[in-house]
């Protein structure tokens, strides 16, 4: 495993499967950032897609991804299953190093309402937008953490931060506060390890579109969460909504009818969001911090 962390960071970049997709534009964003890359992707998801699966679109992206200097591994990761998160990451450090990146660019969707949604589809979606989300993250900051304690470095400790509403916990109640860092970031583990980064693409279409839209909101909370559970590991943590963006699904009369009620006059492509998603990465990002920001050109404005 490489643990050398003068030399380029690494991001696990999760939904990777498609060359037009936005996960391929995040990948190739990185890579010309410094990144090296591990990047997942699941063909069977695609071939219940009505583009259908490109068995070469991997390939070329991590051949692409080369050319910008990165080393790349790929992962086929079924994230139905709850094992896929440590096995991504057993992946990672073993072929490429430790992760200083999660990019969660993968998604479940299948357009259905409130009333044609079944179980078994709402229950696949929150299994792959949602739990699996959330156990990538928790990976993330387990691994970070025994990262830290092998280097030595102290971790603050976490101190109890107040509930929001209206009635305050009362000091008897058997439930405990939720405990995160309200510390400064530790300076030992900042100058030990690259600083640590989460970016989760998410989206708000719910009308007609439940089980995606309904897991999205649910996977919005967990990762700005994650700003403040793991602000001791010094990471930062944000959500970012791209909007309508034309990956090959928009017919013509959608894509028209999106660029009409966008300020920018255009539909959305993918290197917009991982522009977003670069900086969210880059040292300059820091500051920004459990917050959901929209990168739509003003759709709808």
């Amino acid at each position: 495993m490489n643990t050398d962390v003068s030399a380029r960071p690494v991001a696990l970049v999760t939904g990777v499967g498609r060359e037009i997709g936005i996960g391929a534009a995040i990948a190739r964003r990185l890579a010309r950032d410094g990144f090296d890359l591990v990047i997942t992707y699941w063909s069977a998801y695609d071939d219940r897609m009505p583009w259908g699966v490109m068995p070469r679109d991997i390939d070329t992206i991590a051949a692409s991804l080369r050319t910008s200097g990165a080393r790349v591994s790929t992962v086929a990761a079924d994230l139905t299953l709850v094992s896929a998160a440590e096995e991504i990451f057993d992946h990672a450090e073993r072929e490429v190093g430790p992760v200083s990146a999660l990019v969660l660019s993968h998604a479940e969707s299948v357009d259905s309402g409130l009333l044609d949604t079944s179980v078994e589809s709402f229950d696949r979606h929150f299994a792959v937008n949602t739990r699996a989300s959330w156990l990538l993250l928790r990976e993330f900051g387990v691994r970070r953490a025994r990262a830290a304690e092998r280097l030595g470095v102290p971790m603050p400790v976490p101190v109890p931060v107040p509930v929001p509403g209206p009635l305050p916990v009362p000091v008897a109640s058997p439930l405990p506060l939720p405990l995160a860092s309200a510390l400064p970031l530790p300076l030992p583990l900042a100058s030990a390890l690259p600083p640590g980064r989460i970016v989760a693409l998410t989206s708000d279409h719910t009308v007609g579109n439940l089980p995606y839209g309904a897991s999205k909101g649910a996977l919005d909370r967990i990762v700005i969460a994650a700003a403040r559970e793991l602000a001791h590991l010094a990471v930062t943590s944000n959500v970012v909504n791209p909007g309508p963006t034309d990956t090959g699904w928009m017919t013509a009369e959608l894509r028209a009818e999106v660029i009409a009620q966008t300020p920018a006059g255009r539909a959305g492509t993918p290197a917009d969001a991982a522009a977003l998603v670069s900086f969210l990465c880059s040292a300059e990002g820091g500051w920004v911090n459990g917050q959901l920001l929209y990168s739509n050109g003003g759709f709808p404005a």
